[in-house]
């Protein structure tokens, strides 16, 4: 599975996700990221050393969004 983490730490792997497309750092510990899971794209957010949770999912590509503090 793929992971995330910060330059100089430790990595946490994101257990719900097998192909991670891009990610964004909101701050230090909070991200958003796109996957894809067969034919659906998805949007989910996560904190560093916590599960991540699916915001969005469709099959008509990729969703745009901004990560915002």
């Amino acid at each position: 599975n793929p992971k995330i983490g910060q330059y100089g730490g430790g990595s946490t792997p994101l257990a719900s996700v097998t192909m991670l497309i891009n990610a964004s750092w909101a701050d230090a510990s909070h991200f958003g990221f796109q996957s894809k899971s067969g034919a659906n794209f998805e949007f989910w957010v996560g904190e560093v050393g916590a599960p991540s949770t699916l915001i969005d999912s469709t099959p008509s590509g990729l969703i745009s969004y901004d990560v915002t503090r």
